[in-house]
């Protein structure tokens, strides 16, 4: 982003000029939770990866178009999400029983979709 929140004006200034407004929305998302939820997702390997899936699915729609978000994803995620007192993510099961359900042949486009991304899950990430 390029300006630090210990400079209030300056930080201000460069949220609301990005991204139309996404990057906003994901502040705003973020301010929501405990600071310890915030460190993990603004964590250097999961910071871009929870932005990119705060966005719309179309680059160019903007974060302030009608009056629900075009992709509450990001919020229902950071809000919603349990861990481990280890600090990683709470998967139901093991990461061993779906990879399991991912391998099935299935009709689910979701199930589809996970398969074709990832071959293997090797993290809670």
């Amino acid at each position: 982003m390029g300006a630090s929140p210990e400079s209030p004006a300056a930080f201000v200034q460069r949220l609301l000029a990005g991204g139309k407004g996404w990057l906003t929305a994901y502040f705003d998302v973020l301010s929501r939770v405990s600071r310890s939820e915030q460190a993990y997702f603004t964590d250097e390997h999961r910071l871009r990866l929870f932005y990119e899936a705060l966005r719309a699915a179309d680059p160019s729609a903007g974060a302030t178009i009608g009056a629900f978000r075009p992709a509450p994803a990001l919020l229902l995620l950071v809000t919603r999400l349990q861990r481990e007192p280890s600090g990683e993510p709470l998967v139901p099961g093991n990461i061993e029983v779906w990879n399991e359900i991912l391998l099935q042949k299935n009709d689910s486009h979701v199930v589809r979709e996970w398969r074709r991304h990832n071959n293997r899950l090797t993290s809670p990430d």
